[in-house]
């Protein structure tokens, strides 16, 4: 890795990367006159396009992260503009629409592994408290060319008994929905309240590589947004993060892919920053009980 981009703490494991771009990004969270670079008309702010032009009626482009938080020859950071509307909130978006935005997410994950990445970070960050700096619906693209570490101790603990697996077939008071082909739970050790993953009922290790069930896992994490929308208001700020396995023979064969979605309810304050792990306000049995009544107002 190039000097002084990417840094490794070695007393604490952890790595970071440097990117001062980034410190000039645009944002209009907090009222500021900002003209907005995905928004239609705007393209020529934006960097550059990494697929075939879509045309000035475009659904969503892929393109260029003007502010990288890593270049070559450490990796790519791109951008997913998943949608020309503004002000489309994930939480009411109808799963056609999720399906098509997830279909894009798979996309890239696949060129990023078929450009020979050893690991590809897809990522959404949506309102303030969730790292987000613009408004306008979009996704991260971050694609490594080493292995992070935080990835690579995750690695070394697996065993060939998944323990995703164990918690999908248990069922129990966190399972917050259960399709034929995805469950969505609420994990121990949750980082927020209300954090749900979404996993597929029979192990697959890479998200990319699980293509025949789109349209379920579409309904599957639209009904925890509306969910979590019911249940915390339609204007939450939240993460989503696709877990999948990178370049790896243990992760190939031992990971179980999923997708988190995680509301930033809690502030990250000393004892997190001190200890590693999280203050939380509810349980994860709590929570789940919570979402599953929201479903009545899923439905209405």
């Amino acid at each position: 890795m190039s000097a002084g981009l990417i840094r490794a703490d070695r007393l604490r494991a952890t790595e970071s990367l440097y990117g001062p771009s980034r410190s000039r990004r645009p944002s209009d969270m907090h009222g500021g006159a900002v003209v907005c670079p995905f928004c239609p008309g705007n393209e020529h702010l934006t960097g550059a396009l990494l697929t075939a032009d879509p045309g000035p009626a475009w659904q969503s482009r892929i393109i260029a992260n003007l502010y990288p938080a890593v270049s070559e020859p450490d990796g790519r950071h791109e951008v997913i503009v998943e949608t020309r509307a503004h002000a489309a909130r994930w939480t009411a978006l109808d799963s056609g629409e999720v399906e098509r935005i997830l279909g894009l997410y798979r996309e890239r994950e696949a060129a990023g592994y078929g450009d020979g990445y050893a690991f590809v970070a897809i990522f959404k960050n949506s309102g303030s408290a969730a790292g987000a700096s613009l408004r306008h619906p979009h996704a991260q693209v971050v694609a490594l060319r080493a292995l992070p570490r935080s990835i690579a101790a995750r690695l070394e603990r697996l065993t060939d008994a998944c323990g995703v697996c164990a918690t999908l077939h248990a069922g129990g008071e966190r399972i917050v929905l259960r399709t034929p082909a995805f469950v969505a739970y609420v994990p121990d050790g949750s980082r927020s309240a209300f954090e749900v993953r979404i996993a597929p009922a029979i192990h697959a290790a890479r998200f990319s590589d699980s293509v025949e069930a789109t349209a379920a896992l579409a309904q599957a994490v639209s009904g925890v947004m509306k969910r979590l929308a019911a249940t915390l208001g339609e204007e939450l700020p939240f993460n989503i993060v696709v877990q999948s396995a990178p370049r790896d023979p243990r992760g190939a064969a031992l990971m179980h892919w999923e997708i988190e979605v995680v509301p930033r309810l809690e502030n990250f304050g000393g004892f997190e920053l001190g200890t590693g792990g999280y203050l939380v306000s509810r349980l994860p049995e709590e929570a789940a009980g919570i979402l599953r009544a929201a479903e009545p107002a899923v439905r209405a």
